[in-house]
């Protein structure tokens, strides 16, 4: 791949902030060797993962491009003695209670041991309580907004059941090649002489006392929604894919 992956001017106006999404798992198991043949399946198809979308194992280099050294991503697994998942998921939890669960503040900066900037983090939670497992994860807004991240989880779901036996990552999963250079259509800019405002606008972002809403959908409704759409799709539809 690249050892350079450029930022467009899309890239460079948005928030200086971390995408996360945490995903729960029910009754996985409790025993100490099955979360660690779990940690292990996990890294070992996220490595997979990142060579497809290679520019997440980089650093940001600086306001134009990220440095695709290989660096790779922050992966962190611990355990959850206090509680169980469901004090998490059937109430209406707050962000002193799902932070916790990501290796990084959304708002927030994070680092890995020499000083440089993370672009995914990962953070693997065991509940002792109920044997339950999240996976909480973080990619950088520079590089990747909530459409990005869902493509990168379906390409890791895809390697994940490929190594323990299941489907294999099928045409649009990641099996193809899904980083492209758009700096042609949305050239970078010098914003450095825009400096003042761009500050103005991050910190904004970066401001607490946002409001948070909860969604909650059935499974049933989903499991109905897929169905009417694979009548009309030649495949099923991924859990995380947007239809319109």
């Amino acid at each position: 791949h690249l050892r350079t992956h450029n930022f467009t001017i899309l890239d460079q106006t948005a928030p200086h902030c971390y995408v996360p999404l945490c995903l729960f798992y029910p009754n996985t198991s409790s025993s100490t060797q099955q979360r660690s043949l779990l940690t292990e399946s996990l890294k070992g198809s996220l490595a997979k993962t990142l060579n497809v979308y290679y520019p997440l194992a980089g650093r940001y280099r600086d306001a134009f491009a990220v440095d695709c050294n290989d660096a790779g991503a922050e992966f962190v697994n611990a355990r959850v003695v206090a509680g169980s998942m469901s004090d998490v998921v059937l109430q209406a939890p707050d962000d002193d209670v799902l932070v916790p669960l990501l290796l990084c503040r959304p708002r927030g900066r994070h680092v890995d041991s020499e000083g440089e900037l993370v672009l995914l983090a990962v953070h693997v939670s065991f509940f002792d309580g109920c044997g339950g497992v999240s996976i909480g994860v973080c990619v950088w807004h520079g590089l990747a907004d909530a459409c990005t991240l869902a493509c990168f989880l379906a390409t890791w779901s895809g390697f994940a059941m490929q190594d323990s036996g299941g489907r294999t990552v099928r045409e649009g999963d990641g099996d193809t090649a899904v980083v492209e250079d758009c700096t042609v259509v949305f050239p970078p800019a010098d914003l450095s002489v825009h400096g003042e405002c761009m500050e103005r606008f991050r910190a904004a972002v970066a401001t607490p006392g946002t409001r948070t809403k909860r969604f909650v959908f059935e499974g049933g409704k989903i499991a109905a929604l897929r169905r009417g759409i694979e009548e009309s799709s030649w495949r099923q539809p991924l859990v995380a894919e947007p239809k319109i």
